[in-house]
């Protein structure tokens, strides 16, 4: 997914019985960065619905692609980039299992 730039990248986990696994995944400095929920949450739509539908679109192709199941995918998982005015829109998922 990173390679794809849908994803940051993944640098490690670590998995004990008994607690969640913990991931270690590439900064994102949230000065910058925030859930796709929070980005819409009281805010006029800003966003094009073509662009938003096409990167939800990449997501789930590259995902059937790997077999994986996205029972996840929800606006909390999604981080979108605040500086609209790069373009394309910079989205990308933090959590898709």
């Amino acid at each position: 997914m990173a390679a794809q730039g849908l994803a940051p990248k993944l640098y490690g986990y670590t998995k004990v019985d008994g607690i969640p696994t913990a991931y270690i995944i590439e900064y994102l400095d949230l000065s910058k960065w925030e859930t796709l929920h929070i980005f819409m949450n009281g805010r006029p739509v800003v966003l094009s619905c073509t662009d938003l539908w096409k990167f939800l679109e990449d997501i789930v192709r590259a995902l059937k692609s790997k077999n994986y199941i996205y029972s996840n995918l929800w606006p909390n998982n999604i981080m979108i980039h605040k500086d609209l005015s790069k373009q394309p829109l910079s989205l990308i998922v933090v959590d898709y299992n």
